[in-house]
């Protein structure tokens, strides 16, 4: 299985980055935002739509470099925290 573990849509909508993911042959895909979430459920709906396995995660930019965080649960304690002091 071929797996993307970090794909950050940047300015690509949810159909275009499915699009992509086909391209490069990906089976699965785990979307991630810098420091926000309220985006996701649309990559992964179209993703999904797409025929690929998708999930969910969040980059947080840190002072040196970026961590990537993969929840085993996208639930509300994902959704709703404030992931830093720029988010809403």
């Amino acid at each position: 299985m071929l797996i993307e573990l970090h794909a950050v849509p940047g300015d690509r909508n949810p159909v275009e980055l499915a699009k992509a993911a086909l391209a490069a042959g990906l089976e699965a895909v785990v979307v991630t935002d810098t420091e926000r979430t309220d985006r996701l459920d649309d990559y992964l709906d179209a993703l999904e739509d797409a025929g690929v396995a998708a999930f969910a995660g969040i980059e947080l930019r840190l002072e040196r470099g970026r961590l990537v965080l993969i929840p085993r649960e996208l639930d509300d304690a994902f959704y709703d925290v404030r992931w830093s002091k720029g988010s809403p």
